[in-house]
């Protein structure tokens, strides 16, 4: 905040910037994200110790975000915040994702691509929505269409990374994939900027420039590889997340694990029994 008044002749126009940080009246909206993921716990397929590990990546990114501070003084304190707010959400998005794994398998790739999309984009948007300062309505809109290109960055390279794994789940390789493909995205959405700019005479920093598309590349990796590694870690997770991505166990070379559902299958019935009697 810029202090600015006419004094006449009592003094300067303008005074010292003077930094404030707003405190929203409630507390409600900022522990709603919390909350969502208190009630996917809460789901059958959830009730066991080992789910709640989910904690763990969702409070180390919550704490990482004081640290990130002095690596990117380049950008402005309020953009800071806002991006930090778009890149915690994308963190409860990708959560929503390892909580509602077995609603996700599906026998074709494609839809359980679409499936993790609309889980991580509705769960991130809930959680940046909830949290976000309407008081600049028009800023916060635009911040969701950078979420929204978060989203599937994130999405699209977990998927490449299972891909390129070719159907092997190793963990060392699937983490290189991961940062490789992350990568390779954030500099495919930046490239028709960059080259608009160029063609419209504009001169562009190329070193802020690539400073900015890597520190996005590496906040999405950041966020992605606390889950993997959580995964990597906890064995519940890691048959989710070999699921997910179709993978295979490359030591004992085995099929894709099956999930397990709490709930009965449904029962079939037989010439026997259930058709004989009717």
């Amino acid at each position: 905040m810029v202090v600015s008044a006419e004094l006449g002749g009592l003094g300067e126009l303008e005074g010292t910037p003077v930094e404030y940080d707003w405190v929203p009246p409630s507390p409600l909206p900022r522990l709603l994200p919390w909350l969502g993921v208190l009630l996917l716990l809460a789901l059958a397929a959830n009730r066991t110790a080992r789910a709640w590990w989910i904690w763990v990546p969702l409070l180390l990114l919550a704490l990482g975000e004081n640290a990130l501070r002095p690596l990117l003084g380049f950008i402005p304190s309020s953009l800071f915040a806002l991006f930090c707010l778009a890149f915690s959400s994308l963190a409860f998005g990708v959560a929503g994702v390892w909580l509602l794994a077995p609603h996700l398998i599906h026998r074709l790739r494609f839809v359980v691509y679409l499936k993790m999309v609309g889980v991580v984009a509705g769960c991130s948007a809930v959680a940046y929505l909830a949290r976000a300062d309407w008081e600049a309505p028009a800023e916060a809109i635009g911040f969701v269409v950078f979420l929204g290109i978060c989203v599937l960055i994130a999405v699209t390279g977990l998927a490449l990374a299972g891909r390129l794994c070719r159907g092997r789940y190793r963990p060392v390789n699937l983490a290189l994939w991961l940062a490789a493909a992350v990568t390779a995205l954030w500099l495919l959405v930046a490239s028709p900027f960059v080259l608009l700019a160029s063609a419209t005479g504009n001169s562009v920093d190329w070193i802020e420039l690539a400073q900015v598309i890597l520190s996005f590349a590496a906040l999405t990796y950041a966020v992605l590889l606390s889950f993997v590694v959580l995964a990597f870690a906890n064995g519940f997770y890691r048959l989710r997340l070999i699921a997910l991505l179709r993978l295979s166990d490359a030591d004992a070379a085995s099929p894709i694990p099956p999930l397990v559902f709490t709930h009965a299958p449904e029962r079939v019935p037989t010439a026997t029994t259930d058709i004989g009697t009717t």
